[in-house]
């Protein structure tokens, strides 16, 4: 759980980055829809990161927990150091910034479970699938990931009440490219496995 716990404190790093981005910088169009839409873009890709390492090594069961692990870590931390600072900054919104903590440390676990279950799928499919085909799945899904973006693009520029049918595909395009990237890459890793050396070749003959 190494990896997990790694991403875990990068994702902290990130989601701390996004509030303070969020909270104390006047951000504005486009600026205001691309940090939290790449914030929560970020927060999918770590949580199958940690899913897919696991996963390749020792399962889906520590696939989903890696996933998990990451999200208490990632989520704790940021969730923890925001609060302090909005408490230090800009206390009359302490009330809000809390409630919207204790959100996000109850539903990033939650799609953590989910996330991590498509990533562990993936990547233990992905052991039984030639390379070539994986290469194929590879570029299709980086097509789909751009396919999500586009639409969250287009999106951005209609009137608000037009928005919700585009932005709802978008995101679910890059949530499902997303989840599966690091599957695919760690299945197309080059493999470091070393040949047998000529002693351990002859002690296994029969």
């Amino acid at each position: 759980m190494r990896a997990a716990l790694i991403t875990g404190l990068l994702l902290a790093a990130l989601e701390t980055a996004n509030i303070v981005a969020e909270h104390f910088l006047s951000l504005r169009s486009p600026a205001s829809h691309i940090v939290p839409a790449s914030a929560m873009g970020l927060m999918i890709l770590c949580f199958a990161t940690s899913a897919a390492i696991e996963a390749s090594s020792r399962g889906i069961i520590r696939s989903i927990l890696a996933a998990v692990l990451t999200a208490v870590v990632g989520m704790t931390l940021s969730c923890s150091i925001g609060i302090i600072l909005i408490a230090v900054k800009t206390p009359e919104f302490l009330g809000q910034a809390i409630s919207n903590a204790t959100t996000h440390v109850i539903v990033g676990p939650i799609i953590a479970v989910v996330v991590g279950l498509i990533a562990g799928s993936m990547t233990l499919i992905a052991t039984s699938i030639k390379r070539g085909v994986l290469l194929s799945i590879a570029i299709g899904d980086g097509i789909m990931i751009a396919a999500g973006v586009q639409l969250l693009v287009t999106a951005a520029s209609l009137p608000r009440d037009e928005r919700p049918p585009l932005v709802s595909a978008g995101m679910l395009l890059c949530a499902l490219g997303l989840a599966i990237l690091p599957s695919l890459i760690v299945s197309l890793r080059p493999s470091t496995s070393v040949p047998p050396s000529p002693a351990q070749s002859a002690a296994e003959r029969p």
